[in-house]
C-alpha cells in the first residue's frame, strides 16, 4: 500500500470558484490533465500526481456541500485515509 508522508487526504471546497480539491501531498502544480469534463489530475514538476480537482462541485455533491456551506470555518479536513496504489 503507497502512503502519502501525512496518511493524511486533505479535501477543500472554494465556494467562490465552487472547486473541490481532494490533495494527495503537498507541493506546487506543474501541470494538469483533464480525465473527465470538469475533472483534472494535478501534477508536480517530475510528473508525480499531487491530487485532484472537481469542478461544478455543487451540482455534482449537492447534498453533501449544503453541510460544508453551513459550516464554513471547515474549509480544509484533514480526512484520514490510507492511500492504496
Amino acid at each position: 500500500m503507497a502512503k502519502n508522508k501525512n496518511d493524511n487526504l486533505i479535501v477543500r471546497y472554494d465556494a467562490g470558484s465552487d472547486a473541490l480539491s481532494l490533495v494527495l501531498k503537498p507541493g506546487k502544480e506543474s501541470a494538469f490533465e483533464e480525465i473527465a469534463p470538469g475533472v483534472s489530475i494535478e501534477f508536480d514538476v517530475r510528473g508525480k500526481v499531487l491530487g485532484f480537482e472537481i469542478l461544478n462541485a455543487s451540482r455534482r455533491f449537492k447534498p453533501v456541500f449544503q453541510t460544508f456551506r453551513s459550516a464554513s470555518k471547515f474549509s480544509t479536513l484533514p480526512i484520514p485515509v490510507p492511500i492504496t496504489a
